[in-house]
């Protein structure tokens, strides 16, 4: 098993975010009701083996897989990929050998443990990646990009170490558009197309929010017995979440998005 190692973040406030991702993780690892809570909420879409704190299913990894294996042969990684089951299942379904980061040395414990054979997990920044310039074929991003310091530079980070025809998927909560619509008003969209990204594909993993909503309300049904699993913190995170969307839940997609570097 590779040895673990501190980050080089650069910006100090990272280290306030790793410490509460490496809390989430922790608590997540030894949850049992969280779990059964998402299985229960998302049916037969749950993947299996999993412990993600993610909404993702299996018809989103399905959509994200098929993409990557549009790619030219090369390097795929997975950004933001928490503790590795979805970078393993994306592995599964597309048969590309995949490599993780994620800023939560918990998390990368985590994934390590399993020992996905055919999947490498590294603590790093993805905004400040220890990847060579132009060497990575695709890129997956699932429910991370808002952790970003800004759109701006995580789109100039990938931009960095894509070639021409690299393909980025990432799955994100924006307002229904399209591609060009995107483009022009998402704050994130509107930074990767001004990197050269070109966006190819849009298409809605949950529509109306429905099973995410399922989610929030087995939490708060259960509030009480999750608070001893969890804590407090993550508990009032999640509702935080729910009081957050559900205004916008009429405009607001979980959106997976397919994007091709081309700066030509």
């Amino acid at each position: 098993m590779q040895d673990i190692t501190r980050g080089d973040f650069g910006n100090p406030q990272i280290y306030e975010q790793v410490r509460a991702h490496n809390n989430v993780y922790d608590a997540i690892e030894r949850s049992t009701y969280f779990r059964q809570i998402l299985t229960q909420a998302m049916g037969t879409d749950y993947p299996p083996e999993s412990a993600q704190y993610s909404f993702i299913g299996m018809q989103g990894l399905c959509w994200i897989a098929e993409r990557i294996s549009m790619t030219s042969a090369g390097v795929c990684i997975d950004i933001g990929c928490g503790e590795g089951s979805l970078s393993n299942w994306l592995h599964r379904l597309c048969g590309r050998k995949i490599t993780g980061y994620d800023t939560s040395e918990k998390a990368i414990q985590i994934a390590m443990k399993k020992n996905h054979l055919n999947c490498n997990f590294v603590v790093a920044d993805f905004c400040r990646l220890p990847i060579d310039d132009g060497s990575v074929a695709a890129i997956s991003a699932l429910d991370c990009v808002q952790h970003a310091p800004s759109p701006l530079l995580l789109a100039n980070e990938l931009a960095r170490i894509y070639i021409p025809g690299t393909r980025l998927i990432f799955t994100h909560w924006m307002r229904r558009f399209d591609p060009i619509m995107l483009a022009r008003y998402d704050p994130l969209c509107s930074a990767l197309s001004a990197a050269e990204f070109k966006i190819e594909e849009v298409t809605d993993l949950d529509p109306n929010l429905d099973i995410q909503f399922r989610v929030y309300a087995y939490v708060h049904a259960n509030r009480k017995l999750l608070e001893e699993e969890l804590g407090s913190m993550l508990l009032d995170s999640l509702m935080s979440e729910a009081h957050h969307l559900h205004p916008r839940r009429s405009k607001v997609g979980h959106l997976a998005v397919s994007a091709v570097w081309d700066p030509n």
